[in-house]
Protein backbone atom coordinates (compact mmCIF):
# COMPACT_ATOMS: atom_id res chain seq x y z
CA UNK A 1 0.00 0.00 0.00
CA UNK A 2 1.22 3.34 -0.78
CA UNK A 3 0.52 6.25 2.02
CA UNK A 4 0.38 9.77 0.50
CA UNK A 5 -0.06 13.29 2.18
CA UNK A 6 -3.87 14.47 2.30
CA UNK A 7 -4.39 17.95 1.28
CA UNK A 8 -5.37 20.44 3.78
CA UNK A 9 -2.48 20.16 5.84
CA UNK A 10 -3.60 16.75 7.27
CA UNK A 11 -0.59 15.13 7.96
CA UNK A 12 0.15 11.60 7.15
CA UNK A 13 -2.78 9.48 5.44
CA UNK A 14 -4.30 6.12 6.17
CA UNK A 15 -5.52 6.19 2.63
CA UNK A 16 -4.00 3.87 -0.09
CA UNK A 17 -4.35 5.73 -3.48
CA UNK A 18 -7.75 4.69 -4.32
CA UNK A 19 -9.20 5.56 -1.09
CA UNK A 20 -7.65 8.30 -1.20
CA UNK A 21 -9.91 8.94 -5.00
CA UNK A 22 -12.57 8.42 -3.54
CA UNK A 23 -12.23 10.56 -0.46
CA UNK A 24 -11.33 13.47 -2.47
CA UNK A 25 -14.03 12.76 -5.15
CA UNK A 26 -16.82 12.98 -2.26
CA UNK A 27 -15.08 16.08 -0.78
CA UNK A 28 -15.49 17.84 -4.27
CA UNK A 29 -19.01 16.70 -4.11
CA UNK A 30 -19.27 18.54 -0.45
CA UNK A 31 -17.63 21.60 -2.37
CA UNK A 32 -20.29 21.40 -5.31
CA UNK A 33 -23.03 20.93 -3.26
CA UNK A 34 -21.78 23.72 -0.91
CA UNK A 35 -21.71 26.38 -3.54
CA UNK A 36 -25.15 26.01 -4.70
CA UNK A 37 -26.45 27.16 -0.94
CA UNK A 38 -27.58 30.89 -1.07
CA UNK A 39 -28.08 31.79 2.35
CA UNK A 40 -28.33 35.35 1.58
CA UNK A 41 -29.75 36.63 -1.60
CA UNK A 42 -26.84 36.93 -4.32
CA UNK A 43 -24.27 35.23 -1.49
CA UNK A 44 -23.77 31.56 -1.68
CA UNK A 45 -21.47 29.20 0.38
CA UNK A 46 -17.92 29.17 -0.41
CA UNK A 47 -17.33 25.18 -0.97
CA UNK A 48 -13.52 26.03 -0.95
CA UNK A 49 -13.47 27.31 2.06
CA UNK A 50 -15.89 24.91 3.84
CA UNK A 51 -14.63 21.76 2.22
CA UNK A 52 -12.85 20.30 5.15
CA UNK A 53 -15.35 21.19 8.46
CA UNK A 54 -18.53 20.17 6.34
CA UNK A 55 -16.84 16.72 5.12
CA UNK A 56 -15.60 16.44 8.67
CA UNK A 57 -19.18 16.98 9.96
CA UNK A 58 -20.82 14.25 7.46
CA UNK A 59 -18.36 11.90 8.49
CA UNK A 60 -18.86 12.17 12.10
CA UNK A 61 -22.37 12.16 11.82
CA UNK A 62 -22.26 8.78 9.39
CA UNK A 63 -20.23 7.68 11.76
CA UNK A 64 -22.41 7.91 14.68
CA UNK A 65 -25.21 6.56 12.59
CA UNK A 66 -23.62 3.81 11.54
CA UNK A 67 -23.26 2.31 15.32
CA UNK A 68 -26.50 3.67 16.16
CA UNK A 69 -27.95 1.32 13.15
CA UNK A 70 -26.78 -1.72 15.16
CA UNK A 71 -29.35 -0.65 18.39
CA UNK A 72 -32.67 -2.37 18.40
CA UNK A 73 -33.70 0.80 20.52
CA UNK A 74 -31.94 4.06 19.48
CA UNK A 75 -33.73 7.17 19.09
CA UNK A 76 -33.35 8.73 15.59
CA UNK A 77 -36.29 11.31 16.28
CA UNK A 78 -34.42 12.40 19.58
CA UNK A 79 -30.62 12.04 18.26
CA UNK A 80 -31.61 14.08 14.94
CA UNK A 81 -33.30 16.89 17.63
CA UNK A 82 -30.38 16.84 19.44
CA UNK A 83 -28.15 17.66 16.60
CA UNK A 84 -30.72 20.59 15.20
CA UNK A 85 -30.70 22.13 19.31
CA UNK A 86 -26.75 21.75 19.29
CA UNK A 87 -26.60 23.85 16.10
CA UNK A 88 -28.93 26.19 17.06
CA UNK A 89 -27.15 29.88 17.09
CA UNK A 90 -28.75 33.30 16.68
CA UNK A 91 -26.36 36.07 15.79
CA UNK A 92 -27.16 39.44 13.73
CA UNK A 93 -27.20 38.89 9.91
CA UNK A 94 -24.01 41.45 8.97
CA UNK A 95 -22.07 38.89 11.31
CA UNK A 96 -23.71 35.67 9.68
CA UNK A 97 -23.17 37.34 6.37
CA UNK A 98 -19.48 38.11 6.83
CA UNK A 99 -18.69 34.44 7.89
CA UNK A 100 -19.65 33.21 4.66
CA UNK A 101 -16.86 34.79 3.24
CA UNK A 102 -14.33 34.04 6.32
CA UNK A 103 -15.19 31.12 8.30
CA UNK A 104 -14.29 27.99 7.50
CA UNK A 105 -17.18 25.93 9.10
CA UNK A 106 -20.50 26.31 7.59
CA UNK A 107 -23.21 28.98 8.87
CA UNK A 108 -24.70 26.71 11.81
CA UNK A 109 -27.60 25.94 10.00
CA UNK A 110 -26.43 24.55 7.05
CA UNK A 111 -23.92 22.37 8.95
CA UNK A 112 -27.01 20.78 11.01
CA UNK A 113 -29.67 20.67 7.87
CA UNK A 114 -26.66 18.94 4.98
CA UNK A 115 -25.21 16.72 7.15
CA UNK A 116 -28.31 15.34 8.25
CA UNK A 117 -30.20 15.61 4.91
CA UNK A 118 -27.19 12.92 3.75
CA UNK A 119 -28.74 10.36 6.16
CA UNK A 120 -31.42 7.93 4.21
CA UNK A 121 -32.93 7.24 8.26
CA UNK A 122 -33.52 11.04 8.36
CA UNK A 123 -35.90 10.36 5.64
CA UNK A 124 -37.72 7.26 7.55
CA UNK A 125 -38.14 9.53 10.78
CA UNK A 126 -39.44 12.20 9.29
CA UNK A 127 -41.23 10.31 6.14
CA UNK A 128 -39.19 12.84 3.74
CA UNK A 129 -40.12 12.82 0.38
CA UNK A 130 -39.97 15.25 -3.04
CA UNK A 131 -41.03 18.87 -1.78
CA UNK A 132 -40.14 18.33 2.03
CA UNK A 133 -37.31 21.15 2.38
CA UNK A 134 -34.72 18.79 3.72
CA UNK A 135 -35.79 16.67 1.02
CA UNK A 136 -32.34 15.83 -1.23
CA UNK A 137 -33.03 13.13 -3.67
CA UNK A 138 -31.34 9.24 -2.96
CA UNK A 139 -28.64 10.09 -5.91
CA UNK A 140 -27.21 13.29 -4.71
CA UNK A 141 -26.77 12.18 -1.17
CA UNK A 142 -23.14 12.33 -0.44
CA UNK A 143 -22.03 9.23 2.08
CA UNK A 144 -18.33 9.22 2.90
CA UNK A 145 -19.59 6.14 5.85
CA UNK A 146 -22.44 4.07 6.52
CA UNK A 147 -25.66 3.58 5.43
Amino acid sequence: RMVIRLPYGLGNSIFDNDDLEEYLEKVEQVVSYYNTLEPFPDIFENGVLVRGEASADMIGLQLLLERANRESDFDYKEFYRNCAEDFERVLPADTVKNQVFSDVHPLSYLRVNVSLQMNDSLYDVYDLSEGDGMYLPEEERIQFWGE
